[in-house]
């Protein structure tokens, strides 16, 4: 993988590269250590690597490496597919044998967590090695769906109801 890699494979807007100046004088101002780049997996829940502030800024230019692994397990951790299998047991050749994918972080997703001294915390996206969006990527599925309704005229809104559960106390 070279090291202008997010560049060379056109991942980041130009919001994206403004960010991360951004975040990276935030990063050095507040004393900031280690950054949680996190990316959800096939049942939402949040899957990451910690980074200290050198690897940070190498990921910002050639991403950081992890397993694709996790993706064949069910949420017992029992394997569902097999990585071995030809087209890695999801039918799609770029998979086959668990090869590692690249988490590209988000910089527009950075914040401090109050509740960790000294760490950042933002979202990552997962590329294969050719750059080519990983197919089993929640949030690339979700960036792939909102484009096709914009593609449309649509734009697509969302909004969390939270509500008090009712309760039923029966003597």
């Amino acid at each position: 993988m070279s090291m202008k890699f997010i560049e060379r494979h056109n991942l980041w807007t130009p919001e994206q590269y403004a960010r991360a100046e951004q975040v990276m004088e935030q990063i050095e101002s507040e004393g900031i250590q280690m950054i949680r780049l996190s990316w959800p997996d096939q049942y939402g829940l949040l899957r990451g690597k910690m980074l200290s502030v050198a690897a940070l800024k190498s990921a910002f230019v050639s991403g950081s490496e992890i397993t694709m692994a996790p993706f064949f397990f069910d949420t017992a951790s029992a394997i569902v597919f097999n990585p071995f299998q030809e087209g890695g047991g999801f039918g799609d050749p770029d998979l086959s044998g668990s090869p590692n994918v690249v988490m590209i972080p988000d910089p527009t997703t950075f914040r401090v967590l109050p509740w960790a001294d000294k760490t950042g915390w933002m979202l990552a996206d997962l590329t294969m090695r050719s750059g080519k969006s990983f197919a089993l990527s929640p949030r690339s599925i979700l960036k792939k769906a909102l484009a096709e309704l914009a593609n449309e005229g649509y734009e697509f809104k969302a909004g969390l109801e939270v509500g008090s559960p009712r309760f039923q106390c029966n003597k």
